[in-house]
Order: C-alpha cells, then structure tokens, then sequence
C-alpha cells in the first residue's frame, strides 16, 4: 500500500495552522476496511500530500470513492452539504469555539459552522491512522509490502510506541512556530505528559485540567461522547466562557 509510512509520519487532519484554536484529538473515527485505508490515501496524495486537508472537500471527494454504497456516501456528503447531519464530536467543539467568541449557539449555527465554517478551526489527531473503535485494529491484516512498517502494525500499542515520540516532537515544532492562544486535547491520550505539560484541575469544570505549553495555554477535556454529563452542548459552552474569561483576562 503506497504512502503509507509517509501518511503516518506527515498527516495531521483539517484545517488550518494558524487558528487561535486547536483541537487535538487520539485517532479519527473511521477505516473498517484496507479499502477504505486506500481511499483516503488516494484523496490524500491528489491533495498534494500535505500535513492537512480542507475537511469539505475531503468528506466530498470520500462520498465519491462510495457511490456504489449510498448509504455510506450519503453519511460522508451530509455532514456539508443538503440536510445537514450535525457530527456529534464536531458539533461539542464547535460550540465551546462559538461560545469562546461569544457567537449565538443553536441548532442552526452549529449546522452553518460545520459546513462551512469548519476550517477556522484545526481539527488534528495525535496519531494519524483512523480506527474504527478503541478496541478495533484493522491494520494487522493489510498488505504492505515494507515488511518494516508491517510488524510496526502487527498491534495498535507497537504503532503507537514507534510512532509516537515523532509526532510529539512534530507537534512541539508547530506550536512553537504557529504560537496558538488554545490547544485542547479531548479524550484518554498521554499527551499532556509527552510534552512535558504539568497540569492542575480547573476547579468550575468537571474533569478539565489546564497547563502551559511555551506561551499556549493547554486544556485537557473529556471525549465529547465519554459519557453524559461531559457530552451536553451545556458542559463545551462552559468550557468556551471559561476560555473567553481566560483571554480577557490575560488583555
């Protein structure tokens, strides 16, 4: 399978560089299938192969690869255009970013946000291979020719531990160069303690914890579908007014 090896070490997922927000995410939801793994790297080298892609034209050009599947292509297309289907993971970071700039929340903004607002936002993973569950791990059985690369993923906890300090170090590189107000981590990941992050709660929000990265204030939160009390568009608006205070304060 070609590119893959330079797909793990170079992509990152969507949007842009310099927004004052990032979202960092373990892995992306999705890739039941070594076609589906062949899809995305097909959309990807076309793209140039770059570090990030526009995330509409992405989702587009991946409802085309299924048009033989309706369904599945339908899933991709809604999430920009038509009826727009809000994507649950999306929607909670949308708000808390809308409710940090003091924009109005609600069904309609979160809809017109995502599709077509979403690149404001940079939407990235700590470790590029989409999977479809925690627990599920397609990659052992894809053939790849760099035998290498294939024992690295003979299992998602070798993949990770080769990999890993990589993207770290990637990750110090561009925020020491892009200098983001926010960078918030959602979800169980070891992050925080591989870049050297010490953190402390903060107290007016359940499971959240803040630190220091050079002059970027870093946040972790729990995975906007962890569980119901962390999932409500109440829990990420407070996230984003905490943020909001956080910036004025700082004026």
């Amino acid at each position: 399978m070609q590119n893959l090896e330079n797909f793990i070490k170079t992509f990152w997922g969507y949007g842009n560089w310099k927004s004052c927000m990032w979202f960092v995410g373990l892995e992306e939801a999705g890739c039941d299938s070594s076609t589906d793994l062949e899809h995305r790297l097909k959309i990807w080298k076309r793209s140039g192969m770059k570090s990030l892609l526009n995330c509409r034209q992405f989702h587009i050009a991946l409802a085309k690869c299924y048009r033989k599947n309706r369904e599945k292509s339908a899933a991709f297309r809604s999430r920009f255009e038509g009826e727009i289907e809000i994507q649950h993971t999306w929607a909670r970071l949308i708000c808390l970013y809308l409710a940090c700039h003091s924009e109005p929340i609600g069904t309609p903004e979160l809809k017109e946000f995502q599709s077509k607002r979403l690149d404001e936002l940079l939407l990235i993973e700590f470790m590029p291979l989409p999977v479809r569950s925690t627990s599920g791990w397609i990659y052992e059985d894809i053939n790849i020719s760099d035998s290498s690369l294939k024992a690295t993923l003979k299992s998602r906890a070798l993949y990770r531990k080769t990999f890993a300090s990589m993207r770290v170090n990637l990750l110090k590189e561009q925020i020491k160069r892009h200098k983001p107000r926010f960078v918030i981590s959602y979800g169980k990941s070891s992050l925080p303690a591989l870049l050297g992050i010490q953190l402390t709660p903060v107290l007016s929000i359940p499971d959240a914890y803040i630190g220091k990265i050079l002059a970027t204030t870093f946040l972790t939160l729990p995975h906007p579908a962890a569980r119901a009390s962390t999932s409500s568009y109440s829990y990420w608006a407070g996230v984003g007014q905490y943020l909001h205070q956080l910036s004025s304060a700082h004026k």
